[in-house]
């Protein structure tokens, strides 16, 4: 999860996907669909995450900016452990987690974002997903 308008970790957030994903299809798997959602929903509206899209250069086939309902925002950040606070004067305090979720929407691995790119247990989470998929009638 992230927000538009973050200046620090969003951005770094974004990147270390964009290459994790790259270092993926290099080792021969199809891209990754990705989704973007956005916790500050009434700052993060549709022109604006369009705006983010096109700022970090993300392939709309692959890459999805989602925003949520108010009243759906806690349960998926509680199921995926987000947690983030507001700060005085605007922006958030918050973690970042980039999570694997399965075709039958489970959590199947999760890492701290800073950690994606290096983090061979989650590449071994991807690709068993990939595989599974395959192997699938």
């Amino acid at each position: 999860m992230f927000y538009g308008t973050c200046q620090m970790v969003c951005p770094i957030e974004i990147e270390a996907i964009k290459t994790f994903e790259y270092k993926i299809h290099a080792l021969g798997n199809p891209w990754i669909e990705v989704n973007l959602i956005s916790f500050d929903s009434p700052h993060d509206q549709v022109d604006n995450l369009k705006q983010e899209a096109e700022h970090h250069h993300l392939d709309g086939t692959w890459y999805q900016l989602l925003r949520v309902k108010q009243g759906d925002l806690g349960y998926l950040a509680g199921v995926l452990g987000i947690t983030w606070r507001a700060l005085p004067g605007g922006g958030f305090e918050h973690n970042a987690l980039v999570s694997l979720i399965d075709a039958q929407g489970r959590l199947v691995a999760q890492t701290p974002a800073l950690e994606l790119v290096h983090d061979v247990s989650f590449m071994q989470a991807v690709q068993a997903q990939f595989l599974s998929v395959r192997a699938a009638p």
